[in-house]
């Protein structure tokens, strides 16, 4: 690669990443450049990294470790910067569940947790992505409940915050936090009602109005509300949803049942018995109902689905006749005993998943989730049995039973009130006034025995009326006979109040001296929206009464007749949307609020009307926010069930948009718009849309038409994140990834691994809370590298189990040899051919299990394979007849002999360095010599040495001079790591002399070596066996790993000197030239820059270069291979005296694995060859011209007679030209 001198570059972006995430006052990212080798000596300008791995990167930042294929984070805050660079903040304590971009350096960060990396922090929080850290909103704690949407308002520098069961300041669902005074205040609406939910806060163009979301009925000031409006045609269902919550339920079959029947779930069935088509499950119920309808949700388990029931009722007694909408025809009809439940099937092949029609003051409908049924009869009911006949499966379940009412009650006991769903928030309520009040002996209504006239006395009701109309208003008393009462009982005055106007709109006195229950009639008329019943003691009732008996029931309302056309002052029913306007509340006073004079009558604010009771909506912009998406969990004939678009181009008249299908099956949990006009994707707990055209699935995106992302297996989705990885964007839901660039789901890999649970942006980059793993590319335990850039691997097109590559051979131009231990798809073991990008094994090679290939060399034709846990460890393959040679070398008797290194001396003796202790009768340690003439073992060629030990390393000086390196044995030294080895001492009685560079190293066992001037008086650079380095400067050694390498955690495999295309003017050539740099590979740890594989060494500092991984642990590197001849290195010299024969032999055309230095120094460049030669040739002719102008003036005599040149110089200059002469100068 063609790089500048290694150097570090500071780019001003966000958080400093070293080998653990910490925050600091001021974070950069460092930037690292990768230097520019000069690899036109190797083969196509390549060079090759050999290991265990199959994925790969360069060291392109600081702290890039912690994001390839190894690392072991999870829930960590991430950002991506680029398409390849990545920084983390550290772990999250706790979960983050929105990130809303507020500036280019700021965020906020909704969720539960405490900790990001080393900070304790506490949400929602804003996060500064330059410093780290994060800023609580709420230092106080003010807020209860959780915050899970907010928006930022760019103009006014306010956050909108919103959410489930939030309280603040005695306010619920909503608050604000303005950014300029750095504080929390209410709405000035004052929220929502309390057990409000905000799911979505939007800001709409043109006016600046803000739109809430959620489920919600009520301001906090609900007589904002009180407006004059017009609506007319709408759909309403008047009935309203009875309590199961303290019923008392048993079911047949020993299955256990309780009240949550009533809050159907699209994920499993509420009631099932296996096995069983039939079941029976009784309710009693805790007071006495009049209902309108029932409605049952089918089985989620088409297996289990209810095909026949039956409904019976107490008191009555009997069979009820109900009636329902016949699918097959869309029309009403009716059933007693045998009343039937639809399939999916079933409808599916009826075309239509949902018929309604009207039945007396209710509708009927028939859906793939539910079916309802009406009751032809009006009577009261204390207990219903419903009998399961059939089913149309082996077993039977149901996922929900609701019952309606026609005539509801609100109760003094505000138990019974209560929702049998938690999530509702309409419903009727009752409080009461003075204290003493207890529940009767029964539990059904309240007494108070100690009213008086020293305070007020009594019980305010709030009945849930959510339509105008004419009503009824009946208030139960109970008898007094039953608690023994009636010396005691008193006069309540009961008064009907408008709770907007405070209007009061009748009033009358009840005696409560009754023997048995009654009713009294308290209204009944016209009611634009709900009113306050107050009931107060007014008096006894005779005159010498002592103690006053109070008591309080119920009371009852009976819908009359719904207003079709409202025209008056009436209360705007949100049901969850709300259109805020601020522009309306610059000038409201709390105290003095007048109605109608803030909220507007918008076709937004009148469009929860049109959705059904307790809609929980949720909203986003589209289409540049011209189109607003109304989405979630609700019903609408109008618009269609849980999606639709409104069109927000003319804001005082929005026209709906009807998705194709009539909207969806079920519940939407997330919206996500997408960018550039490319739709938007909704997720949730639905498979199709109502019309059953489209087979969905729980997650779908909208284009002008439906598309799936064919979710099989997935029965909901919850959230939707995205985020751009390596330059592709990937959709998340919940986990499971989709690539919008492939258009195809995404499975981790090799090159790129993650996770997002929820993602945001901020600082013009990309954060997302999860996992992340990431490499530039994918590798075959091998990679070549040229000066281009270009990667390719070493092995193609075959695939390598079990493996690593150790070693590499350079044959030729085109062929090379790659050893070690693996399996190719050929079934080629341990060692492959590599020729021309195409690779084979080795015929008639058989390796034993777990056995390694550690050294190659080839010479005169044939391959030499050393092979470490394996009973034959060296074989010699002749490569010209492609076989293995019949005559194979004695074997090492040690059986874990390992074989480093091979070499070749005057051309008759093949080197073996190692870690053996000879072989038979042959006595050799360390070094040992094979005969290749006579195909034997021999002693030591120098008779009589000592020398022993292991030899890891070894190189010639000259033609009989080598060095070794190792931990090795001469005479009395026993503690030498490099060794001079001089082949033509042969008599025994001569020392082999050290020089004193070799004597003076005593830092342990030596790996690796490099001799960078071919001299032992020279420049050397050493790596040990404790992975560190040292080097010679010619005077002295000293450790170069103390700068920046951290040993104890490093493996050091190899060692080259790689040439620089520029010099490096920073080094003073103590060690190298200023146009080299050392690299080492293996597993490796660098102070500031963490885990590497392969590292250089630039004369000052160590300096990250590539990192490996294998799957998600740590790669390695074995070996770097120059991919060039570098023979000379090893195959060298001739034994002045030896008893050998010697024979000639061709040159060797091949290489061992490395060669440390890439230029050699012991042959003289062919230009001064050539300068040398031109010089003695002008010699030679001035000279001769000497002598001959000398033979002539001495023969004056002689007649001087010209001569003609036989080549003239034009001739001369087209046969040698001048630049082919000098081409090498």
């Amino acid at each position: 690669m063609i790089f500048q001198l290694p150097s570090v570059t500071k780019l001003t972006l966000t958080s400093l990443l070293l080998l653990h995430t910490h925050f600091s006052n001021s974070q950069q990212v460092q930037t690292i450049e990768e230097p520019q080798l000069d690899l036109s000596s190797s083969q196509d300008d390549q060079i090759a990294y050999l290991g265990d791995f199959n994925a790969y990167s360069v060291y392109r930042y600081m702290g890039q470790s912690n994001f390839t294929n190894q690392n072991t984070l999870t829930n960590n805050l991430y950002s991506v910067l680029s398409e390849n660079q990545y920084y983390t903040y550290g772990e999250v304590n706790g979960t983050i569940t929105d990130i809303i971009s507020l500036n280019n350096t700021q965020a906020l960060l909704l969720g539960q947790f405490n900790q990001i990396g080393q900070q304790t922090v506490s949400g929602p929080c804003i996060f500064n992505t330059t410093s780290g850290s994060c800023q609580s909103i709420d230092p106080e704690s003010k807020i209860s409940g959780n915050v899970t949407t907010a928006l930022y308002d760019e103009d006014s520098q306010v956050i909108f915050l919103g959410g489930t069961s939030l309280q603040y300041n005695e306010t619920y669902g909503a608050l604000l936090y303005n950014m300029t005074s750095s504080s929390l205040n209410s709405l000035p609406f004052a929220g929502f009602n309390e057990q409000s939910q905000i799911n979505s806060i939007v800001k709409l163009n043109g006016n600046g109005d803000i739109l809430f979301g959620g489920q919600f009925n009520d301001l906090g000031l609900p007589q904002l509300l009180t407006s004059s409006y017009n609506m007319s045609n709408v759909s309403v269902q008047t009935d309203q949803l009875a309590s199961l919550k303290y019923a008392t339920l048993s079911a047949s079959n020993g299955v256990s049942i309780d009240g949550t029947i009533s809050c159907p779930s699209s994920e499993n069935d509420v009631w099932s018995a296996s096995g069983s088509s039939v079941g029976t499950i009784n309710i009693e119920l805790p007071y006495t109902m009049y209902p309108s309808k029932i409605r049952i949700y089918q089985s989620t388990d088409e297996d289990s689905a209810i095909s026949l029931f039956r409904l019976e009722t107490a008191p009555a007694n009997g069979i009820m006749n109900l009636t329902y909408v016949d699918p097959s025809s869309g029309e009403l009809s009716h059933c007693d005993a045998w009343c039937p439940m639809f399939n999916s099937s079933y409808l599916d092949s009826m075309g239509s998943n949902s018929a309604v029609q009207s039945f007396e003051e209710t509708t009927l409908a028939t859906t793939k989730q539910y079916v309802e049924f009406g009751f032809v009869n009006d009577l009261d009911v204390s207990a219903l049995t419903f009998q399961i006949l059939g089913s149309y499966g082996s077993s039977v379940g149901f996922a929900g039973f609701q019952m309606y009412q026609s005539l509801f009650s609100t109760f003094a006991v505000n138990k019974f009130n209560e929702p049998t769903c938690d999530l509702s928030s309409n419903y009727s309520k009752a409080s009461t006034i003075g204290s003493g009040w207890v529940d009767s002996s029964s539990g059904e209504y309240l007494v108070n025995d100690d009213a008086g006239s020293s305070q007020e006395y009594g019980v305010n009701f709030y009945p849930n009326i959510t339509y105008a109309g004419q009503y009824s208003i009946l208030m139960y008393t109970p008898g007094c006979l039953g608690d023994n009462s009636c010396s005691t009982r008193g006069i309540v005055n009961v008064t009907v109040i408008d709770d907007s106007s405070e209007d009061v709109l009748s009033t009358q006195l009840i005696y409560q001296n009754n023997n048995e229950e009654k009713y009294d009639s308290i209204f009944n008329g016209n009611l634009d929206h709900a009113p306050r019943i107050e009931m107060r003691l007014h008096s006894a009732i005779l005159p010498d009464q002592s103690t006053i008996t109070l008591v309080a029931d119920r009371i009852s309302v009976t819908t009359l007749e719904i207003d079709e056309i409202v025209n008056n002052n009436g209360t705007l029913n949100l049901n969850g949307v709300f259109q805020y306007s601020p522009s309306n509340f610059t000038t409201l006073d709390w105290s003095n609020i007048t109605a109608g004079s803030t909220v507007g009558n918008t076709t937004l604010n009148q469009l929860g009307s049109s959705l059904s009771d307790d809609a929980n909506v949720r909203l986003a912009l589209y289409n540049n926010s011209k189109t607003l998406i109304v989405a979630g969990d609700f019903q609408s004939e109008e618009y269609g069930d849980n999606l639709f678009l409104l069109d927000l181009t003319n804001m005082t008249n929005t026209q709906t948009q009807q998705l194709p299908g009539d909207g969806l099956n079920g519940a939407v949990n997330d919206v996500m718009v997408l960018s550039d006009d490319q739709g938007f994707i909704v997720a949730g707990q639905f498979n199709d849309t109502n019309s059953g055209s489209d087979s969905l699935g729980p997650v779908a995106q909208y284009n002008g038409t439906w598309f799936s992302f064919d979710v099989a297996d997935q029965k909901s989705i919850s959230k939707i994140s995205n985020v751009t990885l390596q330059g592709d964007e990937y959709y998340v839901f919940d986990g499971l990834k989709w690539s919008a660039d492939e258009n195809e789901w995404f499975s981790d890999n090799g090159k790129l691994s993650f996770d997002v649970s929820v993602s945001g942006s901020g600082s013009g980059s990309s954060l997302f809370l999860g996992d992340l793993k990431t490499s530039d590319n994918t590798a075959n335990k091998g990679i070549f590298f040229n000066s281009s850039s270009v990667e390719s691997s070493v092995v193609t097109k075959q695939n390598l189990t079990h493996s690593v590559i150790n070693t590499g051979l350079f044959i030729n131009d085109t062929t090379s040899v790659f050893g070690g231990n693996f399996t190719t798809d050929n079934n080629a073991v341990n060692l492959i051919l590599s020729q021309n990008g195409q690779t084979k094994g080795f015929n008639g090679l058989n390796f034993e299990q777990n056995s390694v290939v550690t050294a190659l060399l080839a010479f005169n034709g044939n391959l030499f394979i050393g092979v470490e846990n394996q009973t034959d460890n060296l074989i010699v393959y002749d490569l010209k007849s492609d076989s293995k040679q019949i005559n194979q070398p004695q074997q090492f008797s040690s059986s874990d002999a390992k074989i480093s290194q091979f070499g070749v001396l005057n051309h008759t003796h093949l080197i073996v360095a190692g870690d053996f202790n000879g072989v038979s009768n042959v006595s050799c340690s360390g070094l040992c010599f094979y005969n290749l003439n006579q195909s034997s073992w021999e002693d030591s060629l120098v008779k009589g040495s000592s020398f022993s030990g292991v030899v890891n390393s070894f190189q010639f000086l000259n033609s009989s001079l080598v060095a070794a390196g190792g931990d090795l044995s001469y005479g009395n030294n026993t503690n030498l790591s490099l060794f001079q080895y001089d082949f033509n001492k042969t008599n025994s009685s001569v020392a082999q002399s050290q020089p004193s560079s070799f004597t003076s190293f005593n830092h342990g066992t030596i790996v690796d070596f490099i001799l960078v001037d071919n001299s032992t008086s020279g420049r050397m650079l050493v790596s040990t066996s404790d992975n560190s380095v040292y080097g010679f400067n010619g005077q002295q050694w000293s450790e170069l790993s103390l700068d920046g390498l951290v040993s104890d955690n490093s493996t050091i495999n190899s060692m080259q000197l790689l040439n620089l295309e520029d010099g490096n003017s920073n080094n003073d050539g103590s060690y190298f030239n200023e146009n080299d740099l050392l690299f080492i590979a293996g597993d490796l740890t660098l102070q500031n820059y963490g885990y590497v594989n392969v590292a250089y060494f630039n004369s000052t500092t160590w300096l990250p270069y590539l990192i490996t991984t294998n799957g998600n642990q740590a790669g390695s590197i074995q070996s770097i291979f120059l991919n060039k001849d570098i023979s000379q290195t090893v195959i060298s010299g001739s034994i002045s005296s030896t008893n050998t024969t010697t024979t000639t032999s061709t040159s060797p055309t091949s290489s061992p694995t490395e060669s440390k230095h890439q230029k050699s120094s012991s042959k003289i460049p062919r230009g001064f060859i050539v300068l040398i030669a031109l010089a003695m040739a002008l010699a030679s002719v001035l000279l001769i011209g000497f002598f001959l102008a000398w033979f002539l003036y001495s023969r004056k005599t002689h007649h001087y007679i010209p001569v003609e040149p036989r080549v003239n110089e034009t001739e001369m200059l087209d046969t040698v030209p001048p630049e082919g002469l000098l081409k090498h100068l």
